[in-house]
């Protein structure tokens, strides 16, 4: 199981909200996370649907909440944890 994290840049927004995650579902990544830091630091966790090669979203979680996903795998921590 592959899981690609992009941390969201202001100098490419584009790039990693849009082309980076195409490219993911092309390769077959089955999972893909984008944080955010502005305007503040939030999560989305999407998993690829292997009938369309798209990502469908699980989740967003923000400052004081804590992310639980099972898929690609089990995982449970605080989106706080993020800025340590």
């Amino acid at each position: 199981m592959l899981l690609a994290l992009e941390v969201v840049s202001p100098a490419s927004v584009t790039t990693d909200r849009i082309t980076k995650p195409a490219q993911y579902a092309m390769w077959g990544i089955e999972g893909f996370w984008r944080v955010e830091t502005e305007p503040e630091l939030s999560l989305t966790a999407y998993a690829l649907n292997p009938c369309d090669d798209v990502y469908t979203e699980l989740g967003s979680w923000g400052p004081g909440e804590t992310v639980c996903v099972e898929r690609p795998f089990r995982v449970s921590f605080a989106v706080d944890d993020l800025a340590r």
